[in-house]
């Protein structure tokens, strides 16, 4: 737990402290040398240069090695690549493919390579693949990308729709659709592929659609496909996700209900008498939370100067 804790934690100072200067910041607070620290002490304690993989056991409690869930390796690993450090970025990268990935192309829940796989643990995969190909050229990592998201577009539910949340599954998430939008409109810079910016945006208008709660702008966790149930769970991390999508849809499209949408998601996100939040704290932890700060970051720096203007009133 706390190897996953620690990689939260740089994951969050990298996309929250260390946004550009239209975030009011403490004027005590380097956010550059707490981004350094959380990294490094996290890259030494986890970081297992034998085995080049992470381990999620604390090495200070014994000589133990276990390999941490692919979603968990995938969040420290975007963290790394927040660094812009080449050497490190390939490292961790590289750790995902050789660990992970099975046969079909899919990255497995965990190191057996089987077929437990879920499309929202690919889905953060797939953005760790995409800044290793953007910051170290690596041409193997982009292809691993494109096909990890050819077999997500192949999960999108013919029925009802949106994305499946385990392969082949019965289930519908909005984490799921959301990530795989947010990886799919982030591989269109990347390689111009109009059925990609497609997909993105077919995927939010199946949130908006289905899965939005019209009392106060949230989104429900998903649907059940056979029956149609509605789980109407509501978490941080698809709000933050579907934020981030939202704002690469604005600076690609120039759409501005796009933006109406993102901004009405944030706002609804930080009314202390909705669903995030409890006796005025937030409730929901941060393994789910800090993709919510990532989604305000984005609005806010991927977005034009316009929409910033609008965001910060």
């Amino acid at each position: 737990m706390l190897f996953f804790n620690l990689s939260i934690w740089i994951f969050f100072v990298a996309n929250t402290l260390g946004a550009p200067s239209i975030v009011k910041k403490d004027d005590d607070l380097d956010t550059t040398t707490a981004f350094a620290d959380a990294v490094n002490a996290t890259w030494d304690t986890f970081w297992d240069n034998s085995k080049n993989a992470w381990n999620v056991d604390d090495p200070a409690c014994g000589d133990s090695f276990s390999y941490p869930s692919v979603w968990k390796a995938a969040v420290a690993s975007k963290a790394i690549s927040d660094t812009f450090d080449k050497t490190k970025i390939y490292e961790v990268t590289q750790s995902l493919i050789d660990n992970y990935k099975n046969s079909d192309g899919w990255f497995s829940a965990t190191t057996a390579k089987d077929d437990d796989v879920y499309t929202d643990d690919n889905s953060q995969v797939v953005w760790v693949l995409l800044d290793s190909y953007k910051y170290t050229g690596t041409i193997d990592h982009l292809t691993v990308a494109e096909k990890v998201l050819s077999n997500i577009k192949d999960q999108w539910d013919s029925s009802i729709g949106g994305v499946k949340w385990s392969i082949n599954g019965d289930y519908v998430a909005s984490i799921s659709t959301a990530e795989s939008a947010l990886a799919a409109i982030r591989l269109y810079q990347l390689n111009n592929d109009e059925s990609l910016l497609e997909f993105s945006k077919t995927c939010i208008d199946f949130l908006f659609d289905k899965l939005q709660d019209p009392s106060d702008h949230l989104l429900y966790d998903g649907i059940t496909v056979s029956s149609g149930e509605v789980n109407k769970g509501k978490l941080t991390y698809t709000v933050g996700t579907t934020i981030s999508t939202l704002s690469y849809l604005i600076k690609t499209t120039g759409d501005q209900s796009y933006n109406d949408k993102a901004v009405q998601l944030a706002k609804a996100a930080i009314n202390k008498n909705g669903a995030f939040y409890t006796n005025g704290y937030w409730n929901n932890q941060l393994q789910y939370i800090h993709l919510l700060y990532a989604g305000f970051v984005d609005l806010i720096t991927v977005s034009t100067a316009d929409n910033q203007k609008q965001i910060i009133k």
